[in-house]
C-alpha cells in the first residue's frame, strides 16, 4: 500500500506527488485527477464521483496502518485505546447518519430526487462549477420560497418546493464552505 501522508496535513494548493497521492493506478483504481481542499474528516474531496471514491478507498486502507489514526488524534468516546477491543476512533467527528440520515430521512431523499432531476436536466455535479454560485443558489432558494407561497407546495414538474428550497441551501452552503477553506 502507498504510504500517505496524514490526511489533514496536506495543504490544498500541492499537486498529488507533493500530497503523497498516487499517480499511478494503486489496486487496480485509476489515480486521481485533480483534489480540492481538505474537508471535515480528513477525508480529501475531489471534482468527480470517481476520484472521491478512489480518495476513500485510498483513506479506508490507511487508516490503522503505523499509527495513522494516532497521528490525526483520533480517540474513542468511551477513553479505549486504539487497540483495546470494542475501540472505535470516532470521538468529535460528525454524526452523519445519526445527525442527518436518521433525523431527516424523507428530506434525504426529497433533496436525493432533487439531484437527480438537476443531474438529469443539466449533468451531475454541474452545479459545482456554476459562477459565482452561492449567490445564484440562495436566489434559487428564495425563488422558490415565493414559488411555494404563490403555487403551492409543488412545482409544475410535480416537485416539492421544499425540497427544491433545502437542495439550494445546501448547494449554497457547500459552496460557501469550499470558499472559505481557500481563504
Amino acid at each position: 500500500m502507498t504510504d500517505l501522508k496524514p490526511w489533514k496535513a496536506i495543504p490544498h494548493k500541492m499537486n498529488l506527488s507533493e500530497r503523497g497521492l498516487p499517480t499511478h493506478s494503486v489496486g487496480g483504481m485509476p489515480p486521481p485527477k485533480s483534489v480540492l481542499p481538505v474537508m471535515d474528516g480528513g477525508i480529501l474531496y475531489s471534482k468527480n464521483a470517481d476520484d472521491r471514491l478512489y480518495e476513500i478507498r485510498q483513506g479506508a486502507a490507511n487508516v490503522g496502518g503505523s499509527g495513522s489514526s494516532q497521528m490525526n488524534n483520533e480517540k474513542d468516546p468511551s477513553g479505549l485505546s486504539v487497540k483495546d477491543k470494542g475501540a472505535k476512533l470516532d470521538a468529535g467527528k460528525a454524526p452523519i447518519f445519526q445527525g442527518v440520515t436518521n433525523y431527516f430521512p424523507r428530506a434525504v431523499r426529497a433533496v436525493a430526487m432533487v439531484s437527480a432531476r438537476g443531474a438529469e436536466k443539466y449533468s451531475w455535479n454541474g452545479w459545482e462549477t456554476v459562477s459565482d454560485g452561492v449567490n445564484r443558489y440562495n436566489n434559487a432558494l428564495g425563488r422558490h420560497q415565493l414559488d411555494m407561497v404563490i403555487d403551492g407546495e409543488y412545482d409544475k414538474d410535480g416537485f416539492l418546493h421544499r425540497g427544491q428550497i433545502a437542495w439550494n441551501a445546501l448547494a449554497a452552503l457547500e459552496l460557501w464552505l469550499r470558499e472559505q477553506e481557500l481563504k
